[in-house]
């Protein structure tokens, strides 16, 4: 399947840490593993979600090794795909990240997984009553991703708060998971400033690779040599990408919030109104 990294921070150019994330990961794109089916970036900077998509691996692309490191010094937020084609042709309408615009923001969309409730659907498939969004390639996490899109718009007039979101985004997540047994559903949805991470894990039948989500946090006390003073970084991945580090797998049906390089769980919704400002 395919394979994901997000990266949120405080914007205080942590670059040569990101780098020794984004190398390894780019790699597998084709030179240590086998996502070799086109690769995508978006990066959050001036306000904006950024997208740059691509059919040929991560791993030979000049714009991989160019446009990722240039971005790092400016850009908060990042979100990274490199993809294994199971559904859906190799096309650059099928590689993510996805991009939508809902009550004027921007939203970005990842994913990794089979999600077998649509893997037979066509875009045509959606009736009107299920909402206005549309997917325009093929595959699967398109339809997720037009689903919570949809989703949202039935259920608010405007942009609801953080603590509304992850409400309504866990809503349909789990809707969709427990639809059909053998979904597996993991994705980063880069809405303003800040990363939604959610996982269902699993591997497809047959197969013994392990499809969810880790994260793992770095401040500026264990960064000292890597990151600017006050830094804080977030980094959410398929699989870890060092071995010298502490990383936390997601439990089932996690849904955390990114933001300013911090996670913040279902648990402590109460912390996210100090936040709030990042969706104005």
């Amino acid at each position: 399947m395919c394979q994901l990294l997000g990266i949120s921070s405080t914007g205080t150019s942590p670059t040569p840490y990101c780098s020794s994330m984004l190398k390894p990961f780019c790699s597998r794109g084709g030179l240590t593993d086998i996502h070799s089916h086109g690769w995508g970036l978006a990066w959050y900077h001036a306000n904006a979600w950024n997208v740059i998509n691509e059919t040929e691996p991560a791993c030979t692309s000049n714009k991989a090794t160019e446009i990722i490191p240039l971005h790092l010094d400016t850009a908060k937020n990042l979100i990274c795909h490199i993809r294994y084609a199971t559904v859906g042709a190799v096309s650059i309408s099928n590689v993510h990240p996805f991009k939508r615009k809902l009550f004027s923001h921007e939203f970005v969309f990842a994913h990794n997984g089979d999600v077998p409730m649509f893997d037979n659907k066509k875009p045509s498939s959606l009736s009107e009553d299920e909402g206005s969004f549309r997917p325009v390639g093929e595959t699967d996490s398109e339809f997720v991703f037009c689903t919570i899109l949809n989703h949202l718009q039935a259920n608010f007039d405007s942009l609801p708060s953080l603590a509304e979101l992850h409400v309504a985004i866990e809503e349909i997540c789990f809707d969709i998971a427990q639809e059909q047994e053998g979904t597996i559903l993991n994705f980063l949805l880069g809405i303003g400033d800040v990363i939604f991470a959610f996982s269902w894990p699993g591997a497809r039948k047959g197969s013994t690779t392990w499809n969810g989500l880790f994260y793992t946090l770095k401040n500026a006390d264990n960064m000292r040599a890597t990151c600017s003073s006050g830094s804080q970084v977030a980094v959410i991945t398929t699989k870890p990408l060092t071995d010298d580090q502490s990383w936390t797998e997601f439990k089932k049906g996690d849904l955390i919030l990114f933001v300013n390089g911090r996670a913040v769980s279902s648990e402590k919704l109460h912390e996210l109104e100090k936040y709030e400002y990042v969706l104005q």
